[in-house]
């Protein structure tokens, strides 16, 4: 984001966390927070309602009704580790992962903080076009209870969208997702203040 306080931000798989307060704390005022569960929606509306330009929705990430390249950053705090546990992995990952291209602006960053080891997920996101992918891996906090098989860190995928075709775009066409299919139109935060 670089300071960029005019940013839109998507967080995805809010829950209850903290992640869009923390945001906007620091001066970033335009976040949308998804969650698939409109319980938790619900009660993060009522805890945040004092963020006054803060929005919250009940959306699921593998079909979003939002704009495409509506947002310069996108943060998921494993909600796509979510998504992997799912019966259809392959398939729901993909329209997950389709979904958070379409709606990235070019020259924006998904940010997808992760369980998962790159030998298991890394291809996944490199099987998104369009997108440049690199890896960071955060040391888990010692007062985590982790089974003794299972890695120390966690995983950061940082998917930054070209702001111009990129070579593997100019020798193969992306497939659309289903998800993909013209939706109402959605207005951003920072649109809606802009209207007001």
């Amino acid at each position: 984001l670089q300071g960029d306080h005019e940013a839109e931000i998507l967080v995805v798989g809010c829950g209850n966390s903290q992640v869009g307060e923390k945001l906007y704390e620091e001066g970033y005022h335009y976040i949308t927070n998804i969650d698939f569960s409109d319980t938790l929606i619900d009660e993060m509306k009522q805890r945040c309602q004092h963020y006054e330009e803060m929005d919250f929705q009940c959306m699921d990430m593998r079909s979003l009704d939002i704009d495409p390249n509506s947002f310069q950053c996108i943060i998921d705090k494993a909600a796509l580790d979510a998504v992997f546990c799912s019966q259809n992995t392959v398939e729901d990952v993909g329209k997950a992962l389709e979904e958070m291209h379409k709606v990235l602006a070019p020259g924006g960053s998904y940010l997808c903080f992760s369980h998962g080891e790159p030998a298991v997920r890394g291809a996944f996101f490199q099987n998104i076009s369009g997108w440049k992918l690199s890896t960071n891996k955060l040391k888990k906090p010692s007062t985590i209870s982790e089974e003794p098989e299972s890695s120390p860190f966690h995983y950061v995928y940082i998917c930054l969208l070209y702001t111009s075709p990129s070579p593997r775009d100019l020798s193969t066409s992306r497939m659309p997702s289903s998800a993909c299919k013209k939706k109402k139109k959605k207005t951003t935060n920072k649109q809606k203040q802009t209207n007001k």
